[in-house]
C-alpha cells in the first residue's frame, strides 16, 4: 500500500522497495553526478486493452527512472494494471503514487496540485526521467496536463507520449464514423473503471 502522505520512491512511496534497492543504492546519486537534465513524460496507455498501447509508450516506460501513478496505490491504479500486462518489468521499477483529489474547491485543488508537482520536481532536479501514466491520451481530460504545464513553465523538458482515447475506440466498435456529415455522434468517455464494472457518460456532438 502506498502512503500518499509521505512522498518517496518505491513500490510504495515513503521508502525504496527491497527488489529495487538491492544493488541500486547509489542510482539516484550516480544519475545526479552525470548532470543529466530531468525529463517529464506524460504517457498515455490507451483505453483499457493492453494491446492498444503504443510501442512508443512501452519504450518510454522502460527508459524511465521513476513511474508516477495518479492513485493511492498501484493496485488501485487502472493505468498501472493495463501496463503490467504487457510490461511486467514495471513491477520492479520505482513508483511514486500521487492521488489527485477530485474536488470542486478551486483553491484546495490548486494547493493539492502544487504539492504533487513539487514532489515530482524534486526528482527532476536529480536528473531523473520521470514518466506519469494516464488512461487514454495525456491531452484529453488528463490529470497529467497540470504537471506538464508546471514543468514546462519551470523550464523542464516535458514530453507527451500520445495514447489511444476511448472515444476513438468506440467509433471503431460501432462503425459510427466521424467523417459522415449530418450524423449524430455519441462519444463514450470512461468516467471510472473498476475490476467489476464501470460507469460512462455520453457526450453528444453533431456534425
Amino acid at each position: 500500500m502506498c502512503d500518499s502522505g509521505n512522498w518517496g520512491v518505491s513500490g510504495c512511496p515513503g521508502g525504496v522497495s527491497d527488489s529495487f534497492a538491492t544493488g541500486n543504492e547509489k542510482l539516484f546519486c550516480d544519475l545526479t553526478t552525470e548532470n543529466r537534465p530531468g525529463i517529464l513524460y506524460g504517457i498515455g496507455v490507451g483505453p483499457g486493452d493492453p494491446k492498444l498501447m503504443t510501442i512508443q509508450a512501452l519504450e518510454t516506460i522502460r527508459s524511465c527512472d521513476l513511474i508516477v501513478l495518479p492513485a493511492v496505490s498501484k493496485e488501485e491504479c487502472y493505468a498501472y494494471r493495463i501496463v503490467e500486462q504487457v510490461c511486467p518489468e514495471i513491477a520492479d521499477m520505482p513508483l511514486l503514487c500521487m492521488p489527485f483529489p477530485m474536488i470542486k474547491d478551486a483553491q484546495k485543488l490548486e494547493l493539492a496540485h502544487k504539492r504533487i508537482y513539487d514532489a515530482v520536481e524534486d526528482y527532476l532536479r536529480q536528473g531523473l526521467r520521470v514518466g506519469m501514466l494516464t488512461i487514454g491520451d495525456p491531452g484529453i481530460y488528463s490529470t497529467y496536463m497540470y504537471m506538464h504545464r508546471c514543468a514546462a513553465d519551470a523550464g523542464w523538458e516535458a514530453r507527451i507520449v500520445s495514447g489511444v482515447p476511448s472515444f476513438l475506440c468506440s467509433i471503431g466498435k460501432t462503425g459510427d464514423f466521424s467523417g459522415r456529415k449530418k450524423m449524430r455522434k455519441s462519444i463514450l468517455f470512461r468516467r471510472r473503471m473498476t475490476c467489476v464494472s464501470h460507469s460512462v457518460f455520453m457526450v453528444h456532438a453533431f456534425i
